[in-house]
């Protein structure tokens, strides 16, 4: 199933890109991730990054254009000890992310502008790692494997600022997920879990002419 989806979004994601006047670009971060929603409270955020590729295309004659993206995120978040339970938990979760924006551009003067894109996001879970640590016992497994049952399938709504000069750019990114990172689980009174929020740093470069 995970290779039948990741294929499916490669397919996506090369189909945009062989469309005409478009402008690929290559991109990474650094930021932070968290939980947010439900159930988020006592948990902190932790370490994020992001690269990958993309393509943005204009829509003739007006400032418009649309913009899509593969990337590599991480996401997660940590939940220190307290004095009920005494156990810290490190949720890293790494998904293969594909944001599908509307951008518009405006200039700013001389060879700078500025763009600001946002719309929804679909990402699915590839890898990371869990850590469950009680006094006596530190226990590490596949955040996505059969122990964890965190759902892969992530969805929610992304926006960016982005300040460019010639073909640099960099700027701020945001995203929020609305789909709970986990099944309810008998065993936990089936609560519902929180959801995925990240804030990165982003820089890039355009290809191409």
């Amino acid at each position: 199933m995970e290779k039948r989806l990741s294929l499916i979004l490669l397919t996506v994601f090369v189909t945009i890109t062989a469309a005409a006047q478009v402008r690929p670009f290559v991109q990474a971060g650094l930021g932070s991730s968290q939980f947010w929603l439900m159930n988020a409270e006592g948990t902190e955020g932790r370490f994020a990054y992001h690269g990958g590729v993309g393509v943005e295309f204009p829509i003739k004659e007006t400032p418009l254009g649309i913009q899509a993206a593969l990337i590599v995120t991480s996401k997660g978040a940590d939940a220190p000890p307290t004095k009920d339970d005494n156990i810290e938990t490190n949720i890293n979760l790494i998904y293969l992310e594909m944001p599908l924006d509307v951008t518009y551009r405006t200039a700013i003067g001389g060879a700078w502008g500025m763009k600001l894109a946002g719309g929804p996001y679909f990402a699915y879970g590839i890898g990371g790692k869990t850590e469950v640590e009680t006094p006596r016992l530190r226990t590490r497994y596949d955040s996505f494997g059969s122990i964890s049952r965190m759902r892969r399938f992530d969805a929610g709504l992304n926006a960016q600022i982005i300040f460019e000069y010639k073909k640099l750019f960099f700027g701020m990114n945001w995203d929020l997920g609305f789909i709970p990172i986990h099944e309810k689980e008998r065993e936990l009174d089936n609560k519902t879990f929180p959801s995925n929020t990240s804030t990165a740093i982003t820089i890039g470069m355009y290809l191409g002419n």
